[in-house]
């Protein structure tokens, strides 16, 4: 499954102390829930396919979905853990193409 980000707010703590103090600062004084979720991220792709129906990109986005997002956009995001994670990744999906902007000309629409 693949997270669609729209309906998220995000936040970036320094440590997990941060993230509490924020939750329960804003519980308390919002009256909002609020949870943190720690994210190992070496760098944020956005994915461009060839082909967007192609075996290859069904495959990517099945082996890689814990790694999937989409963003306020709705373009696919691939968030590699490690620089080893994406050199791999390049190299097993090669007409999947990873963006390190988001202003790319697109080869294909990503549903």
């Amino acid at each position: 499954m693949i997270v669609d980000l729209r309906f998220y707010s995000t936040i970036t703590a320094k440590n997990n102390l941060d993230a509490t103090l924020f939750c329960d600062r804003f519980e308390h004084e919002y009256g909002a829930k609020c949870s943190y979720e720690n994210l190992k991220v070496h760098k944020a792709c956005w994915v461009d396919p060839k082909d967007p129906k192609c075996a290859e990109f069904a495959d990517f986005k099945r082996v890689k979905s814990k790694f999937l997002a989409k963003n306020k956009r709705g373009q696919l995001v691939f968030f590699a853990d490690s620089a080893f994670t994406l050199q791999m990744t390049q190299s097993k999906y090669p007409n999947v193409h990873l963006h390190f902007v988001s202003e790319f000309e697109k080869h294909s629409t990503v549903k």
